[in-house]
């Protein structure tokens, strides 16, 4: 038993003293003078709430004490086209080509590792090219290319089991930042996980390129001359932990199961991630030369002078942290280095405010809780635990 606040509220809730370094439970232990839970048992009175409500999505044994299944398979739909079209014209040859890929791919397990909480990557790939093929004279040449790729791919989670709340039925401590994407909490596990994905990704990429080559026979020499422009604009939308996951691997108890059942988790996310809209530019020249020497000898060399720019952010929304600046959805300022800190649920930094930090990221990592009992977690405002000495707040 860590802490004496963990030892108040499991007193409370199985009316037996508990007392803050007492045992949870030791072998022979029959009575709660000897330990917390005797028996190995956990009364139903200590459940933190959302436990009467997740254990349905953990699905029980069918092969000794292992769980196994083959009813979900991965499936993929891919559909690929293309066409093609030339055309003799007073500008020259000009063709055309275009090719598209529709794509979905299901994964089961893309979320979890049990059933129930599957995932989606869905996505369109396209390209246009065009060309312009024109000649001057017997000796010499020209060819004009524009050339255009998009390429959308996006996954999602397909798996939701439509909890009302954007943590566990009954539980409104979290405010969920992603309403529309709500489902049952991700919750991890020392071995297994259950919960709808908390990984969202959408990636917008538009790339345009125009290229020029002129060609000359002069003699034994093939001259050639041309240049290139391409413009790319990735627009990267990925979230991750938006209406939050929490994690159990046994720090309180020993047992991750039993942790849950109390509502005691060791971690504890919730991120902010906002758009990135990345440009850059490339850029390049070239002349070369083709010299038939002899008869047996032909000479090729040339020079080509390339740029590519560095990527920016079209609206200047790079990562950054500013101790100085409130935030949205995380109002209070907690410093690197912090080792006390509230966290109640909702915590006042994932209220609302009025200014927003463009890109933030919390994420607490809490070690051997010494003056909290987590099940305080789960219940809402009127019960707050304090973040333990040692505990750690990092902001990236």
């Amino acid at each position: 038993m860590n802490g004496t606040n963990c030892a108040n509220t499991l007193a409370q809730e199985l009316r037996y003293r508990v007392t803050a370094g007492e045992a949870y439970y030791t072998p022979g232990c029959t009575s709660s003078s000897q330990c917390v839970f005797p028996n190995a048992i956990i009364p139903q009175s200590a459940f933190s709430a959302p436990t009467n409500a997740l254990p349905k999505y953990v699905p029980l044994p069918n092969l000794g004490s292992d769980f196994t299944t083959s009813a979900n398979k991965e499936t993929l739909r891919d559909d690929q086209a293309g066409a093609r079209i030339d055309a003799n014209t007073r500008l020259g040859m000009v063709s055309g080509y275009y090719f598209v890929d529709d794509y979905a791919f299901v994964n089961p397990y893309g979320a979890t590792s049990v059933p129930g909480f599957s995932t989606t990557s869905n996505g369109r790939a396209q390209m246009i090219n065009l060309g312009i093929t024109k000649s001057f004279g017997a000796s010499s040449v020209n060819e004009l290319r524009l050339e255009y790729m998009r390429d959308l791919p996006f996954t999602q989670c397909s798996g939701w089991r439509g909890a009302p709340f954007g943590c566990f039925p009954g539980f409104t401590g979290i405010f969920p930042m992603q309403p529309q994407l709500q489902g049952v909490e991700q919750v991890s596990f020392n071995n297994f996980n259950i919960g709808a994905s908390q990984k969202f990704l959408v990636v917008l990429d538009n790339t345009y390129e125009v290229k020029d080559n002129f060609s000359k026979v002069i003699g034994t020499h093939t001259l050639k001359f041309g240049g290139t422009f391409g413009y790319s604009q990735v627009s990267y939308k990925f979230t991750f932990a938006l209406n939050g996951t929490f994690g159990f691997n046994g720090t309180e108890t020993g047992s991750d199961w039993a942790d849950f059942l109390i509502g005691a988790p060791y971690q504890c996310q919730q991120g902010l991630q906002l758009p990135m809209y990345s440009r850059g530019r490339d850029y390049a020249v070239y002349g070369q030369d083709s010299w038939r020497a002899t008869q047996h000898l032909t000479v090729n060399y040339g020079l080509r002078w390339e740029v590519s720019t560095p990527w920016w952010e079209t609206h200047n929304q790079v990562e950054g942290l500013l101790p100085s600046v409130s935030r949205r959805y995380f109002r209070e300022r907690p410093t690197a280095g912090s080792s006390r800190a509230t966290l109640g649920f909702p915590p006042p930094w994932l209220r609302r405010a009025t200014t927003i930090l463009p890109r933030a990221w919390v994420s607490l990592i809490l070690p051997m809780p010494r003056e909290a009992c987590w099940a305080n977690c789960w219940a809402g405002p009127a019960r707050r635990a304090s973040v333990p000495d040692g505990a750690s707040i990092i902001l990236l």
